[in-house]
């Protein structure tokens, strides 16, 4: 049961930072940019990483910009 609360809060996570990282995106006017590459020049592996990352509040959004 821990197991499949500890998924949902993940991905939870994941939601609320691709959220954030679209939306500082946007407003910066780059919204052609792959998110494939840009979290591999952040340092993470996947997509998902850096949004769990930023969903979690434990990555700094100025650093996408």
């Amino acid at each position: 049961m821990r197991a499949w609360f500890n998924a949902v809060e993940v991905q939870e996570h994941i939601a609320s930072g691709r959220a954030m990282v679209e939306k500082t995106l946007q407003r910066e006017g780059k919204t052609s940019v792959n998110l494939d590459q840009l979290a591999t020049k952040l340092g993470f592996k996947t997509t998902d990483d850096l949004f769990s990352v930023v969903g979690k509040e434990e990555f700094s959004l100025r650093l996408v910009e």
